[in-house]
């Protein structure tokens, strides 16, 4: 086996596929800021009772 081969080959495809992700990431990050903003409603606060502890 030719180790020197097998590295070139495997960090060629590693650094391929790093670019692919970071492509994936840029694609994906610029269609979110194409998007409209959300609609966002105001919802009225809920008062949330704590449980007594045991033995109380």
């Amino acid at each position: 086996m030719n180790y020197q081969e097998a590295y070139y080959r495997l960090f060629n495809a590693v650094s391929d596929c790093i670019l692919l992700l970071q492509q994936a990431q840029q694609d994906t990050e610029e269609m979110a800021c194409r998007l409209e903003e959300p609609k966002m409603t105001l919802l009225p606060a809920v008062k949330v009772q704590k449980h007594s502890e045991k033995g109380e």
